[in-house]
């Protein structure tokens, strides 16, 4: 909190406390040590931290040995004070001496190895000796994604501060490789960028991904028996890694080597073990494997999915630029471009207030989108990589951190000035959505998987609907949607102690009747049978649960959804659906990504015409588009239409219908090009031409292919 002054005397009450209840040469007296010094450096009071930080690494050295993991932290600490006062002749041979203690201590492979290569490598980088700090990088790279491929696989909830820094380091690797010279026509580090990218987004795995994997394994016991034998090796081989670190700090002459042998060999033996059990499950369950280990795409496998008109723009975002790979059929290309994430973050939140509904009450009350910021991030995240999409009229857009988010139809390719009326400005204003047709993708491995997966048994029923829940009073706002949370209940309080939903809390939410129209006239315009649309008292998880949804080319869910991040208490994103009297564990009123991933679809679409199906909170790896949309991608779905903020219904109605009304005129059209061209429509409403206000046409994307 910045609250430094009070921090203080609280570390060297503590410090005070361990040094006369443990002696002044105890191990847990330098952690005390370390924790003022850290606070002394944050306010840059070096002279005050160097004598604490430099007692600390005598406390190690004598109480553990010198060659003990923990004299190596200590090693670091003192480096990095010594780096921030620009003293990096000072700092280098203490980050090396860190090294070689952690190469000696530990396996090869450890992750407390890449951090210290990767801790020298940034003191190389700091003083642009990019031909030795590019070694490092490379060797720490290939340790830390060994890691996260075994941690990635463990169902048990992992550390987040480990996943944090482990994401944080593939960032760090990606702005050395921009800076190394050559970078733009070396094909080697052009694939490594790339494959380090899609790193980021894996080392944050979601919850609700975690949760869907768990109950996969109840229904398949070889999966069940393979997982089980994966934590075992994992167990294993944390165990021996605390014995080796216990057998290498001891003194020298004190060190029994055959024992030392002994647990090197046994280490062999598990690691072994573990690629071989993860070797089996990625041949045996590929789908998923997928789901809960996804692995990185090659290059030339993502340009040989994609037409000649298509581009997969993937961004990463860092905490001062942002990075773009732009993949086509026949070239790939890497961008960097200075950009704080402050800086974005802001931008984003300017123009996603403008298409808040929660205070409309009338057309007058519509608030003035920021053209200026829409520009000013095309410049920034589209801009640079203009030249490149020469030709390409489809855009696959994967982001990453607060960039899922961003709508990104809502970018305007040139500043914008007019003196005509507010709705004229915005229909007559130079969209990206009027130049490209735009996808979100989870990931670039999800699209190479979806059009693999769309050959086979098409369903033989056209359209299955779900909508208007049976819960709270209506509200009658025609501006905006029920979704307005001054109607919400305390979200907080949906779930009880067991996981499951309250069914009573979720009776609290609007009643959302105009949803059934919108069924109804989907189902209509899609030939769709009157028995397959579930409204009110039928839309409930029991029915759904108990289909064939394989069968439906088309499934909608017109309802409230819920966005894991977004409100206190949720902890992954779902699908409101009328809940039954007392909850069970099949059926509690919520349709949670985790349940979404035990469903058998193979839908071309599920329309996800609930309002924020797609939004996250705007934070670094937030999960609120990709948990739903990985958790239906993985029951079968080929794609996902959801919206992005609270919508309005008839504007809503007239999207999603238009939608596939272009369709059915145009056989060949794509579904991206199909919304496209329904966006555009809404968007030119004469009739309604408040319809032109980004709120009314741009609330919903296509997530997939």
């Amino acid at each position: 909190q910045g609250r430094y002054a009070e921090a203080e005397p609280l570390y060297q009450r503590a410090l005070a406390i361990r040094e006369k209840a443990l002696g002044p040469d105890h191990p847990d007296v330098a952690t005390s040590l370390n924790s003022l010094a850290s606070l002394y450096e944050t306010q840059g009071r070096y002279a005050e931290a160097e004598p604490l930080y430099q007692r600390a690494l005598v406390i190690s050295e004598k109480a553990l040995g010198p060659d003990h993991p923990d004299v190596a932290t200590s090693l670091h600490n003192l480096a990095f004070l010594y780096s921030n006062q620009g003293r990096h002749a000072d700092a280098e041979p203490l980050h090396q001496r860190a090294l070689a203690i952690s190469e000696k201590a530990l396996s090869p492979d450890h992750p407390g190895v890449a951090e210290s290569l990767n801790n020298l490598a940034v003191l190389y980088d700091t003083q642009g000796r990019y031909a030795e700090a590019a070694p490092l990088y490379q060797r720490a790279y290939k340790i830390v994604k060994q890691n996260i491929k075994f941690n990635r696989s463990l169902v048990s909830n992992h550390s987040k501060s480990i996943q944090t820094k482990n994401r944080d380091f593939f960032v760090r690797y990606i702005k050395a490789i921009s800076s190394m010279p050559g970078n733009a026509s070396n094909p080697g580090l052009l694939e490594e960028s790339f494959e380090a990218h899609q790193l980021v987004s894996f080392s944050i795995t979601s919850k609700s991904i975690t949760q869907a994997s768990a109950r996969s394994y109840a229904d398949n016991t070889e999966i069940a028996s393979l997982a089980r034998r994966q934590q075992d090796m994992l167990g294993k081989l944390q165990i021996l890694e605390t014995r080796l670190i216990k057998v290498l700090g001891t003194q020298n002459n004190e060190i029994d080597a055959s024992l030392l042998a002994k647990l090197r060999d046994e280490r062999t033996i598990v690691t072994d073990e573990l690629l071989e059990t993860e070797k089996l499950l990625t041949n045996r369950f590929p789908k998923f494997q997928e789901l809960v280990n996804p692995q990185p795409v090659t290059l030339e496998d993502a340009k040989s999915i994609l037409l000649p008109d298509e581009a997969i723009l993937s961004y990463i975002v860092g905490s001062d630029e942002i990075y773009l790979w732009v993949i086509r059929h026949d070239d790939a290309t890497f961008y960097k471009t200075l950009l704080s994430e402050e800086e974005l973050i802001q931008a984003i939140n300017e123009i996603r207030k403008s298409v808040d509904a929660s205070s409309i009450n009338n057309i007058a009350d519509l608030k003035p989108f920021p053209l200026q910021q829409s520009h000013f991030l095309y410049e920034k995240l589209i801009s640079p990589a203009v030249k490149a999409l020469s030709g390409v009229s489809s855009l696959m857009v994967v982001g990453n951190g607060s960039l899922t988010s961003l709508p990104f139809a809502l970018l305007t390719t040139k500043s914008h000035v007019s003196n005509s009326g507010q709705f004229e400005v915005y229909r007559d204003a130079p969209w990206l959505i009027k130049n490209y047709s735009l996808t979100m993708l989870p990931s670039i491995g999800a699209l190479k998987n979806l059009r693999l997966s769309q050959v086979g048994n098409k369903p033989d029923l056209a359209f299955l609907g779900f909508g208007d829940p049976i819960v709270g009073e209506e509200n009658k706002n025609p501006f905006t949607s029920a979704d307005d949370r001054k109607w919400w209940p305390e979200i907080a309080a949906f779930f009880s102690r067991g996981g499951m939903a309250n069914p009573v809390e979720i009776r609290k939410l609007p009643r959302l009747p105009q949803t059934a129209t919108e069924i109804s006239k989907l189902s209509g315009l899609l030939k769709g049978r009157p028995e397959d649309t579930y409204i009110g008292k039928d839309a409930t998880e029991t029915q759904l649960k108990s289909m064939d949804l394989t069968r439906y080319q088309i499934i909608t869910f017109s309802t409230h959804g819920l966005v894991a991040g977004e409100f206190t208490g949720i902890a992954e994103p779902g699908l409101v659906l009328t809940p039954p009297a007392q909850a069970t564990d099949k059926d509690d009123g919520l349709l949670t990504a985790s349940e979404v991933s035990q469903l058998h679809i193979n839908a071309d679409w599920v329309l996800l015409s609930a309002c924020n199906t797609a939004a996250p909170d705007g934070s670094s790896g937030a999960e609120g588009l990709s948990g739903l949309a990985k958790a239906f991608f993985y029951a079968g779905a080929h794609a996902l239409l959801v919206s992005q903020w609270a919508t309005n219904d008839d504007a809503a109605m007239a999207i999603t219908t238009g939608t596939f009304s272009e369709l059915a005129n145009d056989k060949k059209l794509s579904k991206a090009k199909a919304l496209q061209q329904s966006m555009l429509k809404v968007l030119n409403d004469t009739e309604k031409p408040y319809y032109s206000h980004p709120l009314f046409w741009a609330p919903f994307i296509l997530v997939g292919t």
